[in-house]
């Protein structure tokens, strides 16, 4: 009998974590609980993603459907930092609302904290590396590399859209029709196959309990036999771009795995 140890969104595709016993579901989601694990997507956004958008303090998502809330471009600045060429980190609180579109049909999604009706907010944190810029279907977009630090509800995918300053997840039928800066934009996400968001990689670092020694304490068993953690790495070989119409402009870094850990390597241009 399998058990699923996490989830992903519907509209998300790649790797899933299944356990095929309760024990190594238990040990698996204490890794998952208490952070043990590092996880890895990547993303298609529409627009080319750099400085020069991100800190444009005339871009400003929320105009198009919370315009009444007056939110400051001084607010963007403080969510969104640099860290390195081409890599950022996005961090704010996000909750539930219940939204309701100009249609009429109300659906439960998520928001910033600054919206009045965001129930209970919590913080989330991803780091943002781009990788590539390029064309999807003949309209500029980015390949971004997401880590997300924390594991909220659609967290990557609010983040791009608002976080990024109007740079959301190309097929994205929520966040990119409320925070999107161009009308075209929309109208293509229906176009395209799926969401293009993809579970690339997953890391997972379990430790075992101490072996069993009749007469010695929990304490002192773990303080004896120091066991060692077990690393799991999983990667996803499928090419998440298959299907898509996409033409490479500019590269900044390729993706490798070197001894379990992902890393970026710049590339020369």
């Amino acid at each position: 009998m399998f058990r699923f140890v996490n989830r992903l969104d519907a509209p998300t595709s790649g790797l899933i974590c299944i356990a095929y016993s309760p024990k190594m579901a238990g040990m698996v989601g204490k890794a998952f609980q208490n952070r043990a694990t590092q996880k890895y997507y990547q993303a298609v956004v529409w627009g080319h993603v750099d400085d020069s958008t991100i800190f444009d303090e005339s871009r400003n998502p929320c105009l198009n459907f919370f315009s009444h809330l007056n939110v400051d471009s001084s607010w963007y600045s403080q969510i969104c930092s640099k860290v390195g060429d081409m890599e950022y980190v996005i961090r704010f609180a996000i909750g539930d609302i219940v939204f309701e579109w100009p249609e009429g049909r109300k659906q439960r999604i998520m928001a910033p904290n600054f919206v009045p009706e965001c129930w209970r907010p919590r913080m989330a944190e991803t780091k943002v590396t781009v990788l590539r810029h390029g064309y999807l279907e003949g309209s500029p977009a980015s390949l971004i590399l997401l880590q997300p630090h924390s594991g909220r509800r659609h967290q990557l995918r609010l983040h791009c859209a608002l976080g990024l300053r109007g740079h959301p997840i190309a097929g994205d039928l929520i966040y990119s029709r409320i925070y999107s800066l161009e009308k075209s934009v929309v109208q293509k996400d229906y176009a395209l196959p799926r969401l293009m968001l993809h579970a690339y990689s997953l890391h997972i670092e379990l430790f075992p309990k101490p072996p069993f020694v009749k007469g010695v304490k929990k304490q002192e068993r773990v303080n004896r036999s120091h066991p060692k953690p077990v690393k799991l790495n999983f990667k996803s070989d499928k090419d998440f771009l298959f299907g898509c119409h996409w033409v490479d402009h500019r590269v900044f870094y390729q993706i490798r795995t070197v001894d379990g850990n992902m890393v970026t390597v710049k590339k020369s241009a």
